[in-house]
């Protein structure tokens, strides 16, 4: 069963800044963020820190948001009020715990605007928790070593990606990471019919898909007939 995740995306310092930025805007704020393979964390090494900061803030200000009626609309209204509440509280917890607000706006109806916390720490609940909205926190990594770290600081283990340059470097940063999924230069939001799609740790058990599906749910019984 899969149970939610809390995936981080991971920026390394050789990482193309650009490609980094549209992919954590797109799998931040899809569908409100209530995917559960939908970026949780951004963990950014500390050479690229400032600048993304900037850059996704930036970006992330230009998402439409409003109206799900509009094909441009990337993020519309939560799913219910109940959720609505969580994320009102999320927000007022972040900034409570001292993350750095660089993008907020005004609630409507059940329409969250993207909200974007810099200068996160991994004990903060914006960190530690599923948010399953258009909420978002920023961590600095030191270096590789501590952004794995950081990746990996959650009871979750759903999906996760890294961005960098070096793609033999990426890979092994991927293998790293204690999640179900890994994508290189890629959000985080995937999922295919051929290939597994589950977690690790608290995002549950098992594959879904393909062969793995098959394996799954399928318990071997064998038979033996003698004719007389």
């Amino acid at each position: 069963m899969e149970l939610g995740g809390n995936a981080p995306l991971v920026v390394l310092a050789d990482a193309n800044l650009d490609a980094a930025v549209e992919a954590a805007v797109l799998g931040k704020f899809l569908h409100q963020g209530q995917i559960c393979m939908a970026v949780n964390r951004i963990i950014v090494e500390a050479p690229l820190y400032d600048e993304f900061v900037e850059r996704f803030t930036a970006a992330a200000s230009g998402v439409p948001f409003g109206d799900p009626a509009s094909a441009q609309t990337l993020v519309g209204p939560v799913v219910n009020d109940s959720q609505l509440e969580g994320l009102k509280t999320k927000i007022a917890t972040a900034k409570a715990e001292g993350a750095r607000t660089v993008l907020d706006g005004e609630i409507t109806g059940r329409v969250v605007p993207p909200h974007v916390f810099a200068d996160v720490s991994p004990e903060m609940e914006i960190a530690r928790e599923e948010i399953f909205g258009p909420l978002v926190g920023i961590i600095k990594a030191t270096d590789e070593a501590h952004a794995l770290e950081l990746a990996n600081a959650t009871e979750f283990g759903l999906s996760s990606s890294v961005f960098t340059q070096d793609l033999d470097r990426g890979v092994q940063f991927g293998l790293g990471i204690k999640a179900g999924m890994t994508h290189i230069n890629e959000m985080p939001v995937h999922d295919e019919s051929h290939v597994p799609f589950g977690g690790e740790g608290n995002s549950g058990l098992g594959r879904f898909n393909g062969d793995w599906a098959i394996a799954e749910f399928t318990t071997d019984h064998t038979v033996g007939v003698k004719r007389l």
